[in-house]
């Protein structure tokens, strides 16, 4: 997202590079050693060369100093906000002087910036929640539309995402076993968990689902765009999802998409735009969602339809423009 923005400002015929720094999250009491890092950075000038604008992406990236600051958020530290006291959550009672001091100084460094623009409608719901700080979404785009086919739907699932607990991966495969024999599952997306691919394989083998699942790892984007063409249908059931590129990119492609009913923005958009079925968030509903996409041709060619509502007509030149407008 980050090298298209970039993109998108040159071809509006300005510099621009990203400043990267990298980030720990473990143990906890480094983000505030962190969050002193990036509050180090003057990035008024860089190489003598005096900066206009700084738009940090997601924590600690909004503490360095510039007297224009302009967020597009991704998002804060998601597990010292929304994900306490969930099952994805790791901060503990232990830890809330931790969490206390990252709230207290992200509302201050948001206090400094300019305006603040996010990624979604979850993202800025969040800050509004929970540091009453206000904020308007700038949605990414996505590369090209034009770049997205659609063909013949064979028989087969698609999921697409980082493989992680919170993307929730397994509750698909799991799904799958209630599915009929002559439907497989192609997982696209890399192991960013310990131990979380073992977890996967563990699941495979105890439904005996080796001849029935494809862990095929990061793809190209050709690759996957041929992916979603070729499927019959798409899962994304993340939890509370801050944006979801997977849901427009299975709209582009015409595939009707399952997502769960904690799943966030994803799910507000799916319900909005009608490109496809809400599931409760357990392998049994999901399976009864994509049961009803493979055995109700009407259903499927309906949500088919839709495919057109869910899109994003801003370029990357458009976001520029909008974050460059904050300016003034």
């Amino acid at each position: 997202m980050v090298d298209r923005l970039i993109g998108g400002f040159k071809a509006l015929g300005h510099n621009a590079d990203i400043f990267p720094i990298p980030f720990f999250p473990e143990p906890k009491e480094k983000l505030l050693e962190q969050m002193l890092v990036w509050r180090s950075q003057d990035l008024r000038y860089i190489s003598g060369r005096e900066i206009d604008l700084v738009i940090p992406t997601k924590f600690p990236t909004y503490f360095a100093k510039h007297h224009t600051k302009i967020p597009w958020l991704l998002h804060q530290h998601r597990q010292a906000y929304e994900l306490v006291g969930s099952r994805f959550g790791d901060f503990s009672v232990e830890d809330e002087d931790i969490r206390e001091q990252i709230m207290l100084n992200d509302k201050k460094m948001f206090s400094e910036c300019k305006k603040i623009f996010t990624i979604s409608d979850n993202v800025s719901a969040r800050l509004e929640n929970f540091l009453q700080v206000d904020s308007e979404v700038i949605l990414p785009p996505l590369p090209s539309m034009a770049d997205y086919l659609t063909r013949e739907p064979q028989k087969h699932i698609l999921s697409v995402g980082r493989l992680c607990s919170a993307k929730r991966p397994d509750l698909m495969i799991e799904a799958l076993s209630y599915l009929d024999s002559n439907i497989s599952l192609k997982v696209v997306g890399v192991a960013d968990e310990p131990g979380y691919l073992d977890f996967l394989n563990s699941i495979i083998r105890k439904h005996h689902l080796e001849s029935r699942v494809v862990l095929l790892g990061s793809v190209a984007d050709d690759k996957l765009r041929d992916l979603y063409a070729n499927c019959h249908s798409v899962y994304y059931g993340p939890y509370d999802e801050d944006y979801g590129y997977v849901i427009y990119e299975a709209s582009a492609a015409k595939k009707p998409i399952v997502t769960l009913s904690d799943s966030g923005f994803p799910k507000i958009q799916v319900e909005k735009f009608g490109t496809g079925l809400i599931s409760e968030p357990n392998p049994k509903a999901i399976s009864q969602a994509f049961s009803q996409l493979f055995e109700d041709v009407n259903l499927y060619q309906k949500l088919q339809g839709k495919s057109q509502g869910l899109t994003i007509k801003d370029t990357w030149e458009d976001v520029a423009l909008k974050i460059i407008s904050a300016i003034s």
